[in-house]
């Protein structure tokens, strides 16, 4: 290593090179707490997810594909469908999906039409 290293090159050994990642580690015990027991929420920290505006109304389902709401697609005599990745589709959207391609049509996970399943909501 000279004394005079090119600017902007580091000279270090791989895994001594400075990064940009941080893990950050807490513990929750260190919380403060209420006299009840509730965890206490600093102002700073702004509203609770639930208590924040959502973009729709909540608890309504509907597929991502045909954006066919819970009730039209209940009413159409088609039912939800759920994948092993976790998402909901209308049964026809689903299955025209696998047959073009053998993937979730959300996250593009590899998916056989074996690996859904009829969900009840």
């Amino acid at each position: 290593i000279t004394d005079n290293p090119q600017p902007g090159r580091d000279l270090r050994p791989r895994g001594q090179q400075e990064s940009d990642i941080y893990v950050l580690i807490g513990n929750d015990e260190e919380e403060p707490r209420g006299n009840d027991g509730t965890d206490k929420v600093s102002p700073e920290l702004g509203p609770l997810e639930n208590e924040t505006e959502s973009p729709g109304p909540s608890g309504t389902v509907s597929c991502p594909i045909c954006m066919g709401g819970y009730s039209e697609i209940v009413q159409s005599g088609r039912h939800f469908w759920a994948t092993i990745c976790g998402h909901v589709f209308c049964c026809q959207c689903l299955r025209y999906s696998l047959q073009n391609a053998n993937s979730c049509p959300t996250c593009r996970k590899k998916l056989i039409y074996r690996q859904c399943h009829p969900t009840y909501i």
